[in-house]
């Protein structure tokens, strides 16, 4: 298997299912690929919380982790995964994002709850993409309430420097009103 070959397969698992399944069907190899830059098929579905394609690799043979089920909504393999291990409540997925942010992605509002009452924080770093940044893209009110009500920084700036307020001004978020 070509690097090139798992690149472009990787890539694909972010949105292109048509290709996922042409792909796997003719290298049925791929489905444990990594990309150059180290993500996997479904690491790529789960953090753009492509459930189709997830739910495809998955009957294929990928493994999901704790942040794949987090953004299917699977609340008992969650719960499961983390009573054996309880340090994956800061599990970290596809390019370093956190198992809260791949809830969000899925929009699964029970397991994002579950995390959050179980010790996953909500906020991230300065220069990232946090909880609350990807609520207000979302447009997910429940979520950002939620995040607000349990500590999420409305301060943080994400990677281009801006605070989730002013990410929700810049898409014409009807979440403006809730984070002033």
């Amino acid at each position: 298997m070509k690097l090139e070959e798992q690149n472009s397969f990787v890539m694909a698992a972010h949105h292109d299912l048509n290709k996922v399944q042409h792909l796997l069907q003719h290298q049925p190899e791929l489905i444990h690929a990594r990309a150059s830059w180290n993500e996997t098929p479904l690491g790529a579905a789960a953090h753009v919380g492509n459930k189709d394609i997830m739910q495809y690799l998955i009957e294929h043979g990928a493994r999901p982790d704790i942040c794949a089920w987090a953004a299917l909504g699977e609340l008992e393999a969650v719960q499961s995964t983390v009573q054996k291990h309880p340090e994956c409540v800061r599990a970290r997925g596809a390019h370093g994002l956190s198992v809260v942010f791949h809830a969000i992605m899925g929009g699964n509002f029970e397991v994002l709850q579950w995390l959050i009452q179980n010790g996953a924080p909500v906020n991230e770093p300065e220069g990232t993409l946090t909880p609350l940044h990807v609520a207000v893209v979302k447009g997910d009110r429940a979520m950002v309430e939620y995040l607000l009500q349990h500590g999420a920084d409305r301060r943080t700036r994400d990677r281009e420097g801006k605070t989730p307020l002013e990410r929700a001004q810049l898409i014409g978020s009807k979440l403006v009103d809730l984070l002033r």
